[in-house]
């Protein structure tokens, strides 16, 4: 896919890309409260299509000085939207060099030619964004003629929980507790999946058959469930820098106090993504549930959990010992009908902080 002048040209990433595929991952960072850098070693080709059943990942190349200058990605998921199984096309952050970030002629084309490359796969456009990176939201959000509309949905908030809990003695013989298997907790997920937009199709979608499951009983009937997936032999999250009070919190002792340690600078968080559902999104239930999950994750530092901000669990997570950053939800509209998003708008989602 080469641009009018054909100095530029888009296409998809191949194996002999890789070593400028990473120099890029590893040029970048975001900056905020806590600056991490992305990464997704040792394959990033290979990291992006364990997350969905296909993976468009194009890279853009400088044809003059025969070089890789960006980056992009589109994954395929298929999710409930409406009580049907659709498409989603969730687009992984566009990266560039900082030589070229200035050079914004060119990125409507690159939006034109990554959708080319994926309408007949996908129904329908997502995308989050970090609410620290102002730079992004700004650019993106103010309709242009020539590029796509980012229509704002709302905030996904990612709550950061100490991991290896010590465990507290509760007498309670209607409720139980325990690691299990896919099977005896599928059919309670997908009850719970139809009633959020956005919901992965089943509990073991993509690297989700890797993860370890939990299942909550009452009286031997399931009543909620959860995953920890550990990615960190694919997907890393490298501290470079801390900033604001997180200068100060990073030298106490924040493990003792109740809330996560932080990692040191350059070194890799060790962590893992969970998810939960509970009947009725009960507090209580889910407060068992997660205690549970957390006191059984003693390999971890903490973990990662998200919600999107009309998640009645929200309100539970607030009142948790936690660490957290924001992101902003976009429908990416092509088509420019704003079908997509006023279906979305105003309704509960889940988003798998896994995938994001």
């Amino acid at each position: 896919m080469n641009f009018p002048n054909d100095k530029y040209q888009l296409v998809l990433a191949e194996e002999k890309d890789l070593a400028e595929i990473k120099s890029i991952f590893e040029d970048g960072q975001f900056d905020g409260g806590i600056a991490v850098q992305y990464l997704r070693n040792p394959n990033p080709i290979t990291s992006f299509e364990r997350e969905g059943d296909k993976v468009f990942f194009l890279v853009l190349k400088d044809n003059i000085h025969q070089k890789l200058m960006g980056l992009g990605a589109c994954i395929v998921r298929r999710v409930y939207k409406g009580g049907e199984v659709l498409r989603m096309g969730y687009l992984a952050g566009l990266k560039l060099l900082p030589e070229y970030q200035k050079k914004l002629l060119f990125i409507p084309h690159i939006y034109q030619q990554l959708y080319e490359a994926t309408k007949d796969h996908v129904d329908f456009y997502f995308t989050t964004i970090l609410k620290d990176n102002v730079a992004a939201q700004t650019m993106l959000e103010k309709p242009r003629k020539v590029m796509p509309l980012y229509q704002y949905l709302g905030d996904y908030r990612v709550y950061f929980c100490k991991a290896g809990i010590k465990k507290t003695i509760e007498r309670d013989d209607q409720y139980s507790v325990r690691r299990c298997s896919k099977e005896e907790i599928k059919t309670f997920y997908l009850e719970e999946a139809h009633k959020a937009d956005l919901s992965l199709e089943a509990i073991d979608a993509y690297d989700l058959k890797n993860a370890t499951y939990y299942g909550l009983f009452k009286d031997n009937s399931i009543v909620g469930c959860g995953y920890v997936l550990n990615q960190q032999d694919y997907k890393q999250y490298v501290v470079k820098k801390y900033n604001g009070v997180y200068k100060l919190l990073s030298k106490l002792p924040t493990r003792l106090l109740g809330y996560p340690s932080l990692p040191a600078i350059n070194e890799t968080a060790n962590c893992g993504s969970a998810g939960i559902w509970v009947k009725d999104h009960d507090a209580f239930l889910a407060h068992k549930l997660w205690q549970f999950i957390r006191q059984n994750s003693k390999e971890l530092d903490f973990l990662m959990i998200g919600f999107y901000e009309k998640h009645p669990l929200r309100a539970y997570f607030e009142k948790t010992k936690h660490i957290q950053y924001d992101s902003r939800c976009y429908i990416v509209d092509w088509q420019r009908n704003r079908k997509v998003y006023e279906e979305l708008q105003g309704k509960n989602l889940y988003i798998d902080v896994a995938f994001l």
